[in-house]
């Protein structure tokens, strides 16, 4: 709810669509599209493993360019005014290299020594990022593009979990620097997410924020959960 609202505070008219996964069974969301004037992505009722229902988008035939995100982000302001400024195809707010540990690598996007023998030719790339917002065109792919490392039959899964730890977060890494890198598509990294348990961010003022039209970014509490909700601004 706070995520729908804080976007319709900035963006009163834009489509918003919910992509429910049904892995532990239907709920109800008829209250927020009401309020919200939010539809509902039709998946037919599809379960998805972690993260996988936010591909999804991706295989819709009409080609368009649309922002995916978790629903734990919040908008400072308008953010979709600096995404517009790019027309690469994906936009990303990544990490560069030398900013990442190397034990983050493996833990959070890709393993290499797994990956390589599957992949001989494929490099790490300058920059990592989130997948839990991210700008994607739709159109590009079709299911069958990702069935290696996917398998969409019943509950979508990862086929090889040991490659990608963290799902849909470590196969885009992979995907979309791999087809950038073949000519496939446009990847942009733009700084427009903020991580809520920094400096930074604590030292925002909300109220200043609304009221002076606010500020292009989006706040994600990525990883944030029980017990840490105390820390959560």
């Amino acid at each position: 709810r706070i995520c729908v609202a804080s976007i319709r505070h900035w963006y009163p008219e834009i489509l918003i669509t919910l992509i429910k996964d049904y892995s532990w069974g239907r709920f109800p969301t008829g209250d927020i599209c009401r309020r919200w004037k939010v539809d509902v992505l039709d998946t037919g009722g599809k379960a998805y493993g972690w993260g996988l229902s936010k591909l999804e988008p991706l295989f819709l035939p009409e080609k368009m360019r649309c922002l995916i995100i978790d629903s734990d982000i919040v908008f400072l302001g308008p953010v979709l005014n600096r995404l517009e400024q790019s027309d690469a195809d994906f936009i990303v707010s990544g990490r560069t290299a030398d900013t990442v540990r190397p034990d983050e690598i493996p833990e959070l996007y890709v393993r290499m020594e797994v990956l390589s023998p599957m992949d001989p030719t494929f490099e790490l790339p300058s920059f990592f990022f989130n997948s839990g917002h991210f700008v994607a065109s739709t159109g590009l792919f079709s299911r069958d593009d990702m069935s290696r490392w996917i398998d969409w039959t019943g509950r979508a899964h990862m086929r090889y979990p040991k490659v990608f730890p963290c799902a849909d977060q470590g196969l885009l890494n992979y995907w979309l620097h791999r087809m950038a890198q073949q000519g496939g598509l446009t990847l942009e990294s733009i700084q427009f997410a903020l991580w809520p348990d920094t400096s930074e961010v604590r030292s925002l003022d909300f109220e200043k924020i609304l009221a002076t039209g606010g500020i292009p970014c989006l706040v994600h509490w990525a990883g944030l959960r029980k017990p840490l909700l105390r820390r959560m601004i």
